[in-house]
This record gives structure tokens, sequence and C-alpha cells, in this order.
């Protein structure tokens, strides 16, 4: 899968957030734009003659403000080092649902056509 920004993208949200420029930024791209896939229910080609330029700039920026969302929650791995979990002895619980993909993005990402629609569900007429 092409990631959905470039690391110039990337450099912009970054600054606009006030965080640090990642050291790889191509993996945390990748990485982004696997979870607004992930989030999406389907994996876009950014270069698809069926997309819309404003489809294009929601993955491009969903993928960027995910990447920063990866980047503000810490740890090495990328993946929050706040996890709610808690142990007892052998026993770990989670004291809250981890939230994994950015609020934000999931803003841009909305309405713009881009979301796979169940299969379970007939589609509207319109």
């Amino acid at each position: 899968m092409s990631p959905y920004a470039t690391p110039s993208d990337l450099a912009e949200w970054t600054a606009f957030f006030g965080l640090e420029f990642p050291n790889d930024p191509e993996r945390l791209l990748d990485l982004s734009s696997m979870d607004v896939a992930r989030w999406l229910g389907v994996g876009w080609d950014p270069a698809s003659p069926l997309l819309e330029t404003e489809q294009r700039d929601a993955l491009r920026d969903g993928a960027c403000v995910q990447a920063c969302y990866r980047i503000a929650q810490g740890h090495q791995e990328l993946l929050g080092v706040d996890d709610g979990v808690s142990s007892l002895g052998s026993i770990s619980f989670a004291q809250r649902e981890v939230v994994r993909f950015s609020p934000e993005a999931a803003g841009l990402l909305s309405g713009m056509g881009l979301l796979v629609r169940s299969g379970c569900a007939e589609p509207d007429e319109a």
C-alpha cells in the first residue's frame, strides 16, 4: 500500500502541532496510512483517478494527523505509552479502552465518501 502522505506533508503538520519531526518519517507514514485504511475499511490508492482532489487531501491530512497522534502518544514503537493496562501479580487488565485512532483524523476523513459500507445492510437508493 502506498502511503497517503509524504515526509514534507508530515513536516507541516508536526510544525502545526508543535511536535518533533520523527527520525523515520517514512515508517511512521506507512503505519499511519495503514491505521487510516483500517479505520476506513479499505486501502485507497492515492493515485487512483477515481478519487477526487478533496478525497486525496483528506487521505493525506488524515494520515498526517494520525502520524502526529502516534508521535504525541510517545513510545519508541509508536504505540503509546499510556495504554491503561494495570497488573496485579501475573494478572493484567485494562482500566479503559485504548484509543488507537485520532479523533481529529476521523473528523477529517468523515463525510468524504471514503468509508466502506457494511456488507450487512442494503445501500441507500441515494
